[in-house]
């Protein structure tokens, strides 16, 4: 990723997975492997998430490819200079969806707007994260009617996670839980259950899971996981989509 945000999950373990970084797959190699797949067992939905995805080799002629037979969602801070989002936006709106974060500590606002105006614009489905990491939140509300005044969606996205001693979102204050429910009230129904469960995350222990049937996690290697979550906590690999 290029930008190293205070409140990133990931936070200063970025200079130690650099240097595994050994196996980039040319676009090209994602495109057959995933054209094998779809031989074989059809359509499938590819969330793209990161890091940020766009940065990658080849990522306009990658997605170009693959919305030939994929549905694909995308995360992004759309860092990307302006020119690369009009060529991104030549692609069919109808086969991406795109989860933009705007980062306050890195994006600059007017900027960042016009981008997603061009995303806007040529009918992608989208909308616009605002991460409500608490040093942040009381500034937020400034940015949302901003984005809300240029037509666009706009998400607050409970920040979860250790600050401070505090485990959040469970530490929100009832002002910052206001300030939330504030930007999240003119949502779209999807969009507030969504916020809902960010805030008041539902248990699911005990109850069956897809994981490994229905969807998998892969690896910028290739990797196959079962679990999108625990991929790491030394389980062994599915095998490698490359294979």
């Amino acid at each position: 990723c290029n930008y190293r945000c205070s409140y990133c999950f990931f936070g200063s373990h970025w200079d130690e997975i650099t240097p595994l970084d050994r196996f980039l797959p040319v676009a090209e190699q994602w495109v057959e492997a995933w054209e094998k797949i779809y031989q074989k067992h059809g359509t499938a939905k590819i969330i793209i998430t990161g890091g940020e995805p766009t940065l990658y080799p080849g990522f306009l002629e990658l997605i170009s490819a693959m919305t030939r037979r994929y549905w694909i969602n995308i995360d992004t801070n759309l860092s990307q200079k302006l020119s690369w989002v009009e060529e991104f936006a030549r692609l069919p709106a109808n086969k991406v969806y795109l989860g933009i974060s705007f980062h306050p500590e890195y994006a600059k606002l007017e900027e960042f707007s016009q981008k997603v105006h061009k995303i806007k614009d040529a009918g992608f489905d989208y909308r616009v994260n605002l991460i409500c990491y608490p040093p942040l939140l009381s500034k937020l509300p400034i940015y949302h009617k901003h984005f809300v005044e240029q037509g666009f969606c706009v998400v607050p996205n409970p920040y979860r996670g250790l600050l401070q001693g505090k485990t959040y979102p469970q530490a929100y204050t009832l002002e910052e839980k206001k300030i939330i429910e504030g930007m999240s009230e003119k949502l779209q129904e999807k969009y507030q259950f969504w916020v809902s469960a960010r805030m008041e995350p539902i248990c699911t222990l005990g109850k069956l899971c897809y994981a490994g049937r229905r969807y998998i996690r892969v690896e910028h290697d290739g990797a196959i996981w079962r679990c999108g979550q625990y991929f790491s906590n030394g389980e062994q690999s599915m095998g490698n989509i490359f294979d």
